[in-house]
């Protein structure tokens, strides 16, 4: 399975499955984080939300995805303290500096089939050529 079908996976699950989103916020280059869709500050105590999942989480992998109107990016991380992966879904309509952000945590009875999933991907990359790539993009 390749990583754009692991995210549609996480996508359909996310829908069908009735995750809730942790964080769902409007993204402001040099302005604070705004609640989406209401534009109000977002409250004080989701910033360790926002810092656990941004900055402390492990970034796992990735993929951009470019409609006309908008770049999406899919991520997913994990975050090693609390054992809990992270699936976000940032979406930056084209032409707009702002982007809209949503996260799930993806639920703990998924953790050893995403495990299993990422050792294999990533043991079935060739790193030395993958590097490269990255590095000529």
């Amino acid at each position: 399975m390749e990583l754009k079908e692991l995210f549609r996976i996480l996508s359909e699950r996310a829908v069908s499955d009735g995750w809730e989103p942790v964080l769902h916020y409007l993204f402001r280059p040099g302005q604070q984080y705004v609640e989406y869709p209401s534009g109000q500050p977002l409250p004080d105590a989701m910033y360790t939300l926002v810092h656990r999942i941004e900055y402390d989480a492990i970034p796992l992998v990735a993929t951009n995805t470019e409609t006309e109107d908008a770049l999406r990016t899919q991520r997913l991380v994990y975050h090693p303290d609390t054992e809990t992966y992270y699936y976000g879904v940032i979406t930056n309509p084209l032409g707009e500096l702002d982007c809209v952000v949503c996260w799930y945590a993806v639920p703990a009875l998924l953790n050893d089939a995403l495990t299993q999933w990422l050792n294999r991907y990533w043991s079935n990359r060739d790193t030395e050529r993958f590097l490269d790539e990255l590095i000529l993009r």
